[in-house]
């Protein structure tokens, strides 16, 4: 089963300055606080990022409604960055007597989550095959004179197979 971990929000709607919501164990019940202070802007953010793209979906009427526009005192965000992070959590708690439907669900969800591990980590993997290139390309624009030729084997040495002369 997945949980949120932590919500981390920037430049999004009401959030302007870094803020960062921390989800214990117990999880979450109610977002409280005064009217205007952003508790549905939480809830927006959480959709957001995990894929709506409908402006009205986000109580705004074009999709910029959800970047920080500025304040009497704030010079608007220009940008707004929403990022959730996950865990997996590996236990399940069926409620209920124990019977066949239970077992098959608890069976059914440990496969599910099996599965859900083993694509990420061959995304992850593959993410990291197709970022290293990038990463060599851009440590040698940052740093051109650490660059070290490419030693030459002896196969490319006298290519052509036969002596010159």
């Amino acid at each position: 089963m997945l949980r949120i971990e932590k919500l981390f929000l920037q430049g999004f709607k009401s959030f302007n300055d870094p803020t960062e919501i921390i989800f214990d164990e117990e999880g979450i019940t109610a977002v409280v606080g005064p009217n205007g202070c952003g508790k549905s802007n939480v809830a927006d953010a959480i959709s957001w990022v995990i894929g709506e793209q409908r402006a009205k979906a986000l109580r705004g009427g074009k999709m910029e409604d959800v970047i920080f526009q500025g304040s009497r005192n704030r010079p608007a965000s220009g940008m707004a960055e929403v990022a959730l992070t996950m865990v997996v959590r590996e236990t399940f708690e069926i409620r209920g007597e124990t019977g066949h439907q239970e077992s098959e669900a608890l069976r059914l969800a440990q496969a599910s989550l099996e599965e859900a591990s083993a694509a990420i980590e061959a995304s992850t993997t593959q993410i990291d095959k197709e970022a290293q290139p990038q990463l060599q390309t851009a440590e040698a624009s940052v740093n051109p004179e650490e660059q070290t030729e490419p030693a030459e084997t002896s196969g490319n040495q006298g290519s052509g197979g036969g002596s010159h002369g």
